[in-house]
């Protein structure tokens, strides 16, 4: 079991601020030799190797691919890629893949970083913003700001395997190796964050 079990209750917001969920997944049924290290929702990340950097153009509708060089001192780019409509996160699967949400677009578009182009796009909840990736890079959870919900995509069928009913409006997801019993969601308003 793990956090996202817990979050069925629909949350809401008392103040004027904007809610981020930030949902904290145990990952104590990893198998053994799998790294867990922790994953967030970000608008730019690095291949596994540090080999390309990819970095969301919001306002472009494109996503850019750059190729990492002198040691991480340069970046030389490789392709400005056309994605959906409002492009917000994007999450890196090991050296060959990169998932980027389309906000308006409700839409969670592959990327192939051999190929620089465009593998699949999978339709998903309304307005989905923040992503990450478990460490083992077999799901990918989304979160869908309007829709109140975060979907579970299968990286290896690029579909959704479950959609996960959370409430309010989750802006960004964190995966973390931490035992169930010590998750905890967590909100943010204009006042402070504070533990649910």
């Amino acid at each position: 079991m793990n956090c996202l079990s817990y979050l069925t209750a629909p949350w809401r917001c008392c103040s004027i601020g904007t809610v981020l969920c930030v949902i904290a997944l145990s990952l104590m049924g990893m198998p053994a030799g799998v790294e867990a290290k922790a994953t967030r929702s970000t608008n730019i990340a690095l291949t596994s190797d540090g080999s390309k950097l990819v970095a969301v153009n919001t306002d472009a509708n494109s996503v850019t691919v750059f190729a990492v060089a002198g040691d991480g001192r340069s970046l030389n780019p490789l392709a400005e890629i056309p994605v959906g409509n409002e492009p917000y996160c994007v999450a890196i699967n090991g050296n060959s893949s990169a998932y980027v949400t389309n906000g308006a677009s409700r839409s969670v578009w592959v990327i192939d970083l051999n190929t620089l182009g465009v593998s699949h796009a999978i339709r998903v909840g309304y307005e989905p913003r923040g992503c990450a990736l478990t460490p083992d890079g077999n799901l990918l959870y989304v979160a869908n700001h309007t829709t109140g919900s975060v979907s579970v995509i299968d990286t290896a069928s690029k579909t959704v395997v479950r959609t996960i009913k959370v409430g309010g409006n989750p802006m960004a997801i964190a995966i973390t190796n931490i035992p169930v019993e010590r998750c905890q969601p967590w909100r943010a308003n204009a006042r402070a964050g504070s533990p649910r």
